[in-house]
């Protein structure tokens, strides 16, 4: 009882909120590839194709920051 009775007179303290600006901006999105693009590159190295399948394959989680 005394603890509830002490707990209602006490106010809660002001907390300071400080906001901060990011210091680095987003980097931009990454360019949308076209199907065409995207078959011009297959046909000029095929071999590329098939290392980024082979890593895909060998780990399905990683992304390729080529």
């Amino acid at each position: 009882m005394v603890f509830l009775g002490m707990l209602k007179r006490t106010k809660p303290d002001n907390i300071p909120i400080e906001l901060l600006k990011p210091e680095a901006p987003a980097p931009p999105p990454a360019p949308l590839i076209s199907a065409e693009v995207l078959n011009d590159l297959i046909r000029q190295k095929p071999a590329n194709v098939g290392a980024a399948l082979r890593g895909w394959m060998a780990n399905p989680n990683a992304v390729s920051k080529n």
